[in-house]
């Protein structure tokens, strides 16, 4: 039986962090992943001379957490911005593509209102805020803000977009916690934006060769403590009270010894994992609710698409009765990811789209000629973590009921966060909450 200090169940993003920060503070770990690769839906791969991204494009801000992690991979060289026509955004409406206002006062000319719209939406600042209460989804909140008509055509098709869900099913509080505090604090969002001191940085970054670089960097750096095609098919507990491990490897189980150890898969994966030690935690995390996403890559040559294609993309409203959900016009906002003369797409839609209903949408939207000299799938069942109605009940559930396991951390997209940047906040926070716990002589989850 082999013996660490600590053990990591999962090598996405969350999984990467956690073994980055355990590191950094020199504590003896292990990190198990059960596929051939590390980084999870964070993958990028060539093909064909395209760079295509499986999931995440960019990241958005350097914050000192992200900043720490390249500059200590020495990956600073690596970074790349977009170009500056990715502040072109677009939303497909009525049959045409119309431009995203980059401020409120550019919403005056936008054709995506009517005026009776654009005249509710400046009404915003004279609501009177909800007090503090009953939970209410997105569509709720903002049709108190803002009216139906700038929440279908602004907000419904950025939430679909983003998180491949309805705005009507979403909890507002668990999806948009710094707008509704807003309400709360300045009486309203246009107040929250001009009162807000915050300097946030909203620059897009990715790497020389995608995202996956980060990844494939950590890996690098971490060396053998990661052990790929590991599979967890038993947890328990000793006399000692530690956790024994159950791994299969190379065709037979070996086992593993441990204080404590940090869940960084899915909700649903973790559940699996956890139902022999823990059936009501288990049962707990198998209530976080999944959408499935299907990402589609596509490549044309330039002189086929009479759209244009110059920005960062496009999204659709589900008043619209599509099955796309966006589409990121990748080789326009980032170079090298297309060969020469060609496009490369990048469409997100929903699970039951198929090829077909996508290449026709693309068809009608972008006045495609001919039909793509490129394309790739992939599809993901159970994608994007959903924060419906409720979700904040469900999390404390998940952490009160962890907290009766010393030395079991739970860490994951469908907490508190579903970006790259939430992800890695919160592998630092379950690092600093192991090391916090086991210098005072117990080892305890703690909420973050």
């Amino acid at each position: 039986m082999r013996k660490k200090e600590v053990v990591v169940i999962g090598g996405g993003i969350s999984g990467l962090s956690c073994a980055f920060f355990l590191k950094k503070r020199g504590i003896d770990f292990l990190l198990l992943e059960k596929s051939e690769r590390v980084g999870g839906v964070m993958h990028s791969l060539e093909e064909e001379g395209y760079l295509l991204e499986e999931g995440p494009t960019t990241f958005m801000g350097m914050t000192p957490l992200i900043q720490e992690m390249i500059e200590t991979l020495h990956l600073e060289s690596r970074i790349i911005t977009p170009a500056e026509s990715s502040k072109k955004r677009y939303i497909y409406k009525h049959g045409k593509l119309h431009l995203v206002p980059l401020n409120p006062l550019h919403l005056f000319s936008s054709s995506l209102l009517s005026w009776r719209g654009k005249l509710r939406l400046f009404q915003e600042p004279l609501i009177s805020p909800r007090k503090e209460g009953e939970e209410e989804t997105i569509a709720q909140f903002f049709k108190r803000r803002i009216g139906q008509e700038a929440i279908d055509s602004l907000v419904d098709p950025f939430v679909s977009g983003v998180y491949g869900s309805d705005m009507r099913e979403l909890s507002a509080q668990a999806t948009f916690p710094r707008l509704v505090e807003w309400e709360i604090k300045f009486g309203s969002l246009f107040q929250g934006f001009l009162k807000n001191k915050e300097k946030k940085d909203r620059t897009l970054y990715s790497f020389k060769k995608g995202l996956g670089e980060l990844a494939l960097a950590v890996e690098a750096w971490v060396g053998g403590s990661i052990l790929k095609k590991s599979q967890v098919t038993h947890i328990e507990k000793n006399e000692k009270g530690h956790f024994v491990l159950s791994i299969f490897r190379d065709g037979k189980t070996e086992v593993f010894e441990t204080k404590s150890f940090i869940c960084a898969t899915p909700a649903y994966i973790t559940a699996q994992m956890l139902q022999a030690l823990d059936p009501k935690l288990a049962t707990a995390l198998l209530e976080i609710p999944y959408a499935s996403l299907n990402v589609y890559h596509l490549g044309y040559h330039k002189k086929e698409v009479g759209g244009g294609c110059e920005g960062f993309g496009f999204l659709i409203p589900r008043s619209q009765k599509k099955k796309t959900l966006g589409v990121l016009w990748t080789s326009s906002f980032f170079q090298n990811r297309a060969p020469k003369d060609h496009l490369l797409l990048t469409v997100m839609t929903q699970g039951e789209a198929s090829l077909e209903d996508v290449l026709e949408e693309i068809r009608d939207i972008l006045a495609v000629k001919g039909k793509p000299s490129f394309i790739r799938s992939k599809k993901y069942l159970k994608a994007l973590p959903q924060y419906t109605l409720g979700h904040f009940k469900r999390v404390e559930r998940i952490e009160s009921l962890a907290q009766k396991h010393p030395g079991l951390f739970i860490t994951g997209n469908f907490l508190k966060g579903v970006s790259t940047l939430e992800c890695i906040e919160h592998g630092f926070g379950t690092v600093v909450n192991y090391v916090h716990s086991s210098s005072h002589g117990e080892i305890h989850q703690k909420a973050i």
